[in-house]
Parts: C-alpha cells; structure tokens; sequence
C-alpha cells in the first residue's frame, strides 16, 4: 500500500512522524482519527484520503455513535464527504501525518 503523491491542501503540509524508517499502515475505528491523517475506510476499495474535518455525534445508549467527516483523496485531490457508524473500520498511516501550517 504505497501512496507516493500527495496532494497539496492549502494550510496544511505533509510532515514524518518520529520513528518509522518507512512507510507503514494500520487499523482502527474511524472515529479514531484525527485531522491529517491518512486514511481509508476498509470496507472500501483502497483510495487513501487526508481526513480534513471530523465530527463524533453520540447515540444514546450506544457504545459508538456517528462519525461525519471531510476528506481529500491522495490519487486526485478531489472532496470526499461521508458520515458512518464509529467502529467502522479504518486504515490509517503510522509514518505520516498533514500537520496544520502556523
């Protein structure tokens, strides 16, 4: 699973986080991320995108509410918007991260 383009999002820049020496790959819930990560939803076919806004809604009286987000794709820059249950599951880059720019 390599991602070798990566698109520029204005505001934001790709930046290595500390000890990967490569590229790696794991799974969690979605509504684990963060803004900046790399990701993709694993019921999916594979199509990497940065997650750029993220909101958790809660049920009552459940163990994993609602979660909406905006993402970019890597492959093509475009907007992706979704809104799925928290414990869908995900895969996220451990190597990388879009860090806001100050």
């Amino acid at each position: 699973m390599t991602v070798t383009n990566l698109p520029v999002i204005a505001g934001m820049s790709p930046m290595p986080l500390p000890g990967f020496e490569r590229e790696r790959w794991t799974t969690c819930y979605v509504e684990r991320l963060d803004v900046g990560d790399v990701f993709s939803v694993i019921a999916e076919p594979f199509r990497p995108a940065v997650l750029l806004e993220a909101d958790v809604e809660a049920i009552p009286g459940e163990a994993h509410g609602w979660f909406s987000g905006v993402g970019r794709y890597v492959d093509t820059g475009e907007l992706t918007c979704f809104k799925v249950r928290g414990n869908v599951s995900a895969v996220v880059r451990c190597d990388m991260q879009y860090r806001v720019q100050r």
